[in-house]
């Protein structure tokens, strides 16, 4: 005859490792059942695993060889096209999405020679 009961079984294990057996007993009654022998059970287990949560995100970074404060922003286009890129962190996949994944900015700087006023740069009677 099958029987079904819930039971508490002592010690509570606090964790458990795959693969190392662990130790653990039920009491000699549960509810009319008295156990007398030794009893074959099948044990059903809810293991919570604690998972580390990661949100994924976008740090950009630049080289640009001159100050951006200096200049003067002209033009921005998109060189590495947007859509949705893949990436792995302790195993989990995590998909993220962009619309441009590269760009490339445009500055009109001032020359750094002195152009046509380095005439009037070096006469003294100029000021």
């Amino acid at each position: 005859a099958k029987y079904s009961a819930d039971a508490s079984f002592t010690p509570v294990q606090k964790t458990l490792t795959a693969g190392v057996a662990f130790t653990s007993s039920h009491p000699v009654r549960v509810g009319n059942t008295k156990f007398r022998r030794h009893t074959a059970m099948k044990l059903r287990l809810v293991v919570r695993v604690k998972k580390a949560s990661y949100t994924p995100y976008v740090v950009w970074s630049e080289s640009c060889p001159f100050s951006k404060e200096l200049g003067k922003l002209t033009k921005t286009e998109c060189t590495e096209a947007g859509g949705n890129r893949t990436l792995v962190k302790d195993g989990q996949s995590y998909s993220m999405y962009q619309s441009c994944w590269a760009y490339r900015d445009t500055y009109v700087t001032q020359s750094a020679d002195k152009g046509t006023c380095q005439t009037y740069t070096d006469n003294p009677a100029c000021t």
